[in-house]
């Protein structure tokens, strides 16, 4: 991340546009947002829309912390949360280009990979979806077929000799 925001209490590093730590709650120190540089604003756009992209259903999983018997933090963020991340970002970079046109063309490309990241994420969405609904369907026919089986003598039932 270009710019980060260090919890004070487990020591995470947290985007700098989140009040409190994802992993502990703890309230974090106020990045003032307006000193970020066009540069951590276009890269931490680009990163939470890489993230919104590899999204499903449930949403992303973020690990910091060493792995082995250190503490690793795990937090599950909703796509409401990242699609805000990466609106504020947007923002962030649409105040930037009234003063520095120079940014629009970013802007526009971070737009673009937005709506297509959108569309990559819905796609996920449906496909784990289906998923889960074809296990399901895959658990009661393996269920009704041993039923079946049992009621026609081909498998023996507990409790019956």
């Amino acid at each position: 991340m270009a710019s980060e925001n260090i919890c004070p209490n487990c020591g995470a590093s947290n985007d700098p546009v989140f009040a409190n730590c994802m992993f502990c709650n703890t309230p974090l120190i106020k990045v003032e947002l307006s000193t970020l540089s066009s540069e951590s604003i276009i890269e931490n756009c680009g990163l939470w829309i890489g993230r919104l992209a590899g999204a499903d259903f449930e949403g992303i999983h973020i690990t910091t912390g060493e792995k082995g018997m250190f503490k690793q933090n795990h937090v599950l963020l909703s796509l409401g949360e990242v699609k805000g991340n990466v609106d504020r970002y947007l923002i962030l970079l649409e105040t930037r280009v009234i003063s520095n046109p120079n940014l629009e063309g970013v802007l526009q490309r971070l737009n673009e990979r937005y709506k297509e990241a959108l569309k990559n994420c819905k796609s996920n969405s449906k496909n784990s979806k289906v998923f889960i609904v074809l296990a399901i369907v895959f658990i009661v026919g393996i269920a009704a077929l041993c039923i079946w089986a049992a009621n026609m003598g081909w498998m023996p039932t507990p409790g019956k000799k």
